[in-house]
């Protein structure tokens, strides 16, 4: 019998960027046990994929708050450009 795992994620950056620290930190232990659990799970390519769109929403979500802006989007608090983005594998 396998046990079942339920994960939650809410990717909702944080629009004042005066604040320090980061929620996305706080995520990175559960993003590490869903890896280890995928990485020993029987995963198909639909759950794989879904994984990856996954992790690159929390990954922009993080850069959004970090930078202060999102993508396009100018603002006085902004802290760093965005230069594109290429293609890398997990």
């Amino acid at each position: 019998m396998r046990e079942a795992t339920a994960w939650i994620f809410c990717v909702n950056p944080p629009r004042n960027t005066q604040e320090k620290g980061h929620a996305m930190a706080l995520n990175q232990s559960a993003l590490l046990e869903l890896l280890e659990a995928l990485k020993a799970a029987e995963v198909d390519d639909r759950i794989r994929t879904a994984t990856e769109t996954l992790y690159q929403a929390l990954i922009e979500a993080e850069l959004t708050a970090v930078i202060g802006a999102a993508p396009g989007e100018r603002t006085e608090s902004r802290t760093a450009q965005r230069n594109g983005s290429r293609p890398r594998t997990l």
